[in-house]
């Protein structure tokens, strides 16, 4: 897979993942689109993949109706060495109002994983979506995921982790470790696949925060399945089901390759206009692009944590941090009252 410059994000390029492409991580999202009373509805979803060469630009997507279409890559980047974000999107009309269960299978989980058996098996996401009353309960759009889906530890050091969801209708976001997403495989929590670590990998129910007290094993993989349950006055009203992928490398080993942007953290993420970055192995640079792929803001970073103020319309971005000859792009939103 070529590289591709952030500044063509918007421009579909000549080459896309295969069927077989390893996939670290994966979510399916769902909005309401056109008149408040309308069943249309747009889906998109996002893979985390690494660097292949065989092309596939369409996906099919089930909506829960008996029928399914083929959705089609809006945008691919390169958010850190090797690992590529792709972002599909199709839109799709209803005939009646309910709940829908839509989804996609996709090939295949990858061969470095540690904590799944078989290796190199489908995989299906899926997103339980429901049409609200318009009049009384407004219009519905399910969380969408912030942040990497793709994390890496150190071993003998606590983990902490957090995907940054957020609702844009406000809703309250329950999450939950959701083994059921890997039926179809031998799935073991990490702290149990690492056999020298005590303690199991958790997830906060409330600010779906991932702690990992201490693991041990360097040089390991891990997939973790995640559920996130949407809740509207209390009645729950969606449920995401998506995977991420856990890194776990050994800090002390010289021959271990560290990516010198592994730990830069953003934060509030949405926000409406002023961001934390942390973990910046200054001297570096930072570029703010929006989603026609146009520079918009640049920064000079000289210091571990800067202070980012962002003064541009509601919508999402892309920041790019470059550190000599290191990249990583983190997704940011701005949400204005």
């Amino acid at each position: 897979m070529k590289k591709i410059l952030l500044l063509s994000l918007l421009i579909i390029p000549s080459h896309f993942v295969s069927a077989q492409a390893a996939i670290y991580g994966g979510y399916i999202n769902v909005e309401h689109v056109g008149d408040w009373f309308g069943l249309s509805v747009r889906a998109g979803i996002h893979l985390y993949v690494e660097e292949v060469s065989t092309e596939l630009d369409v996906l099919e997507i089930f909506w829960g109706d008996g029928s399914s279409s083929e959705i089609n890559l809006v945008q691919d980047i390169e958010v850190i060495d090797g690992l590529y974000y792709l972002r599909y999107v199709a839109n799709h009309t209803y005939s009646a109002a309910g709940s829908y269960n839509i989804f996609t299978t996709l090939c295949c989980t990858p061969l470095d994983i540690n904590n799944i058996e078989p290796f190199a098996q489908p995989i299906t996401l899926y997103t339980v979506y429901s049409f609200l009353n318009p009049q009384f309960q407004g219009t519905n759009s399910t969380a969408l995921v912030l942040g990497i889906l793709y994390d890496t530890g150190f071993s003998g050091q606590a983990f902490h982790y957090n995907i940054n969801a957020f609702d844009p209708d406000g809703d309250s976001l329950r999450y939950d470790l959701s083994p059921a997403l890997f039926e179809s495989l031998n799935y073991t929590n990490p702290g149990e696949a690492d056999m020298l670590s005590d303690e199991q990998l958790t997830i906060d129910p409330v600010t779906g925060s991932i702690y990992w007290e201490q693991p041990e094993t360097p040089n390991r993989k891990y997939m973790l399945p995640l559920k996130i349950i949407t809740y509207r006055s209390g009645i729950p009203i969606d449920t995401t089901r998506l995977f991420t992928t856990l890194k776990i490398i050994d800090m002390l080993n010289e021959s271990e390759e560290v990516h010198p942007l592994e730990q830069l953290r953003l934060f509030p993420n949405p926000s409406i206009g002023t961001f934390h970055l942390v973990g910046i192995p200054f001297p570096a640079s930072g570029l703010l692009y929006n989603q026609q792929g146009q520079l918009v803001k640049q920064w000079q970073f000289n210091q571990a944590k800067e202070v980012l103020s962002v003064e541009f319309p509601s919508g999402n971005y892309w920041l790019k941090v470059v550190n000599n000859n290191s990249v990583k792009i983190l997704p940011i939103t701005l949400k204005r009252s």
